[in-house]
């Protein structure tokens, strides 16, 4: 019964508007705390016995790239690439 006393004191002593800060605070920190969701790895699969440039060997049978990649790249299928396209190795194609 001493703890639902001290609990009333506090929430009167305290007033409202001091127990939605002290909740809003609370929220906001969590909120700061938050991990931030890891940059995907883009994953290739591994067309040759080596990987196209900037990915390496998941010795999986894929290939995949740590950290940002926003480029595309394209299967070769054993042609030429494209026109604004480049040969990265691996037999795939990069756009310029």
């Amino acid at each position: 019964m001493q703890n639902a006393e001290l609990l009333k004191f506090v929430v009167r002593s305290a007033g409202c508007s001091t127990i939605a800060l002290l909740g809003f605070v609370t929220v906001v920190a969590l909120l700061l705390l938050e991990p931030v969701p890891a940059a995907a790895q883009r994953v290739v699969p591994r067309l040759n016995e080596d990987c196209p440039i900037g990915y390496a060997d998941t010795r999986n049978g894929r290939c995949c790239s740590f950290g940002r990649r926003v480029e595309r790249l394209k299967p070769r299928q054993g042609r030429d690439c494209p026109a604004q396209w480049i040969n990265v190795g691996g037999g795939y194609c990069k756009r310029e």
